[in-house]
């Protein structure tokens, strides 16, 4: 029975096979993608400050200050709760 199961999928594994642990792996190292970008953005914006080019408001750096605060603490809950 094992067999014909194995046959009808052309030994493909089954779309279910990625575990949780590689999907919390993946996640984790994409946020931290995200945080250096953040980072070089954030190189951008004080090239534009030091030239006095940039045109942002006080209130939208004080929201943009909070994504790595929210980027970190995604990444620190997949690595120390590991909720996958």
């Amino acid at each position: 029975m094992c067999r014909a199961k194995k046959e009808e999928n052309n030994g493909a594994a089954p779309l279910r096979s990625v575990s949780g642990e590689v999907f919390a792996t993946f996640s984790s190292l994409l946020l931290v993608a995200l945080v250096v970008v953040y980072h070089y953005s954030c190189s951008r914006l004080l090239r534009q400050l030091a030239a006095e080019t940039c045109q942002r408001s006080h209130r939208w750096f004080r929201w943009y200050n909070e994504v790595p605060v929210l980027l970190l603490t995604a990444i620190v809950i997949l690595v120390v709760v590991k909720p996958f």
